[in-house]
């Protein structure tokens, strides 16, 4: 889907999302700093031992 192909319905569901759900985790684990007044986003250093997590469960496959 192209960006044009977006519906306002779909862009507002994503948007809550992120500001709701997703951005407020990521603050609350330290891998972002979030202002929700300013909606500015902040990487942490954090972000790298989160990154690295993600790679290696990429690999390594949890046990099932």
């Amino acid at each position: 889907m192209s960006p044009r192909e977006v519906t306002t319905e779909d862009y507002e569901s994503v948007y809550n999302g992120l500001i709701q759900n997703h951005l407020p985790k990521l603050a609350k684990y330290g891998i972002i700093e979030y202002d929700d007044r300013a909606k500015v986003v902040t990487v942490t250093p954090r972000i790298e031992e989160y990154v690295l997590l993600i790679a290696i469960a990429r690999i390594i496959p949890p046990n099932r």
